[in-house]
């Protein structure tokens, strides 16, 4: 099935179906959902933290993404080199104000230095860089109408799809073209220690406690 979007795969949204609100949980396939909607010509309201923040974006029905702490891991460890060497750029070229550059330079540097030392010690500081890493997946929403999960992302989403109206396929962003195999990060310590920072995840949304071996899915974000 081909995931080139044309013009005439696109549905005229009407005013009354942009009541849609989507969770964004880092590393699960969110920049795919917010093209795909910027694509439709949809609003999408979203938080990155609900029910923490105060206020909600005004929507009626809410979805989510959600993914196998396993495989989301080793996804946000080389997303976090691939990140931080596209801040660099943008760095050098003045996208950010001066008052910026110092602070973000030196988060970059960070970033770069523990992905360097290898997964085992990322896991272990990679949280002074982004403080919500050891936040379960769980704790990111309350109540949503779907879950969708992001080994069946295409499948789960033909749901939103249908609720819109919609025919456009979901395109893949972010991917790396480098193919890696879980079980190649993974140390019996950091087996043990994604599994039991992120059990809660495990437990309700059905994911194995065993290994498993399957290349790896490279998410932007």
């Amino acid at each position: 099935m081909s995931t080139h979007w044309k013009k005439d795969d696109v549905v005229a949204v009407s005013p009354f179906m942009s009541d849609i609100g989507f969770v964004h949980i880092p590393k699960t396939g969110g920049v795919s959902v917010k093209r795909w909607f910027k694509a439709i010509g949809q609003p999408l309201p979203e938080t990155f933290n609900f029910p923490k923040q105060n206020t909600m974006p005004d929507a009626d029905w809410w979805f989510t993404i959600v993914r196998n702490p396993y495989d989301r891991m080793v996804s946000w460890y080389e997303w976090s080199n691939l990140n931080a060497q596209a801040q660099k750029y943008w760095i050098s070229n003045g996208r950010y104000p001066d008052e910026e550059t110092e602070g973000r330079l030196a988060k970059v540097e960070l970033a770069e230095k523990l992905y360097h030392k290898g997964f085992d010690t990322w896991l272990k500081e990679y949280v002074t860089v982004e403080s919500y890493l050891y936040d379960p997946q769980a704790s990111w929403f309350d109540q949503v109408d779907l879950i969708c999960k992001t080994e069946n992302l295409h499948t789960d989403f033909t749901i939103v799809k249908e609720k819109l109206g919609q025919s456009l396929e979901l395109r893949k962003y972010n991917w790396t073209k480098k193919q890696h195999k879980v079980s190649e990060y993974y140390s019996n310590w950091s087996w043990g220690f994604v599994y039991e920072t992120y059990k809660v995840d495990f437990e309700k949304f059905k994911y194995p406690k065993t290994h498993f071996d399957r290349p790896v899915q490279l998410f932007g974000s």
